[in-house]
């Protein structure tokens, strides 16, 4: 399976997201960001280290479920 960087250069050239790339399921359209801080946060994810971001995306995934 390629890399997430190829992942998303690939999904960013066809304006597909990155679920119906890997799934085929889906919408083939990319999410949006609602907000600036949105937008941030993606910037900066996509920034990390593959290591780095699978980290973080647990633990933001972790801590959400505590407030649902």
């Amino acid at each position: 399976m390629p890399g997430r960087e190829t992942l998303i250069a690939v999904s960013t050239f066809f304006e597909v997201s990155l679920d119906w790339l890997a799934h085929g399921s889906g919408s083939a359209q990319p999410a949006h960001a609602q907000s600036e801080r949105e937008a941030l946060l993606l910037f900066a994810f996509r920034q990390l280290p593959e290591n780095e971001a699978d980290m973080f995306l647990h633990l933001m995934l972790k801590n959400s479920k505590k407030d649902s």
